[in-house]
């Protein structure tokens, strides 16, 4: 078991690429959701290229080391639960239960009646559920220790996975990582991400 993998990308000299590692650290028992930090001096990799992947971070050469000591601080916080003590949230959609592993969602939005649960690789599911679904889940973020937390009257964000903030006058706006959603925060939830700005 590894908590965090860096990979640079080109590897002169190896017979593969730090992307062929991360296929392979992916396809082993234990590691398919454990965070990869990719460098590279090359512009032209990240964002759709390794979203599959489900990279944490991607920061290009020459960097910062702070930049990259504090990917790695956040990226070490995503691995610290075990698998046993992962918490859940449940709810009923029109027609179905579901348990869905928090660690595992990226976030969550409530559009009229649908609720739009997109995971850590970018992809969404949109289930049909009842008014009050959405309340349920903040209820039950609210009382576990997980990743998951209330940013707007309709929006759910994995912290851990935040990958830029832009503050504004009693406002914020959230970037994710693996994900093209900018996510708007409400002024009643500002406190809860000042730790998280990089």
């Amino acid at each position: 078991y590894f908590s965090l993998f860096i990979l640079d990308i080109e590897m002169p000299g190896q017979s593969c690429t730090g992307i062929d590692i991360a296929q392979r650290i992916r396809q082993t028992s234990g590691c398919e959701h454990s965070p990869i930090i990719f460098l590279t001096s090359h512009k032209h990799f990240g964002g759709s290229a390794l979203k599959q992947l489900h990279y944490y971070d991607f920061i290009h050469k020459p960097f910062d080391a702070a930049v990259l000591i504090q990917s790695i601080q956040q990226a070490l916080a995503i691995g610290s639960a075990t698998s046993t003590d992962i918490a859940m949230i449940q709810f009923d959609d029109l027609h179905t239960h579901h348990q869905i592993k928090t660690n595992s969602i990226l976030c969550i939005e409530l559009v009229q009646n649908n609720l739009i649960v997109t995971d850590c690789l970018g992809y969404d599911f949109i289930y049909p559920v009842r008014s009050k679904t959405f309340h349920s889940i903040c209820d039950q973020i609210s009382h576990v220790q997980t990743p998951l937390a209330q940013v707007h009257r309709s929006y759910i964000v994995n912290l851990h996975r935040i990958k830029e903030i832009v503050f504004g006058k009693n406002t914020a706006l959230l970037s994710l990582f693996n994900s093209d959603k900018q996510i708007p925060v409400g002024k009643t939830f500002l406190n809860i991400l000042s730790v998280y700005n990089k």
